[in-house]
Parts: C-alpha cells; structure tokens; sequence
C-alpha cells in the first residue's frame, strides 16, 4: 500500500517538468524521493522518452486514483500534466 509520503513524491514527480525516474530506480525513488535517483528529460533519448510517455498513458487511472482519487482520470488528464508534457517535448 503506497503512504502519503510517497504520494507526495508522485505528485511532485508529475508536477515537475526537468527529471524521470528509470523503472530500476522506481521502488527506491518512490520511498525516498530522493533526487539522485532521477534522471534530466533532456538526457533522455526519443525511445525512452517514448516509453516514459506510454507508461503514463498505461497507468493514467491507477496515478490519478492515486493522487487525487476517484477511479478513472478524466480525458486528457496525464497529458496535462507538466511531467508528460516535458517528455513529449523532450
């Protein structure tokens, strides 16, 4: 079960437009919230930015169940989130 700490860190992930957090740094980061385990956008290469984005998409309701309830997040709304839009823009 995720903690409101670790809510927090999510939600300041997703707010935020400057860092992505690597599947191998996921659990730890999510604990932690601690920024070495980040990684800059611009860093990134297009298919992992690709992937990041996907991921987003695929796990749109559980994230938003997650930070601010509810069951299923409404049209559009992982796409307007800083986070995502970075990754698009790369």
């Amino acid at each position: 079960m995720i903690n409101q700490e670790q809510i927090g860190h999510l939600l300041e992930l997703l707010q935020q437009d400057e860092v992505w957090v690597g599947r191998a740094r996921w659990l730890r980061w999510l604990d932690t919230g601690d920024r070495a385990d980040t990684m800059a956008i611009s860093a990134l290469v297009l298919d992992d930015r690709i992937a990041a984005c996907a991921w987003l998409r695929q796990q749109r309701h559980v994230l938003h169940a997650t930070v601010e309830g509810g069951e299923r997040a409404p049209e559009g709304w992982v796409r307007a989130q800083p986070l995502y839009q970075a990754l698009e823009r790369g």
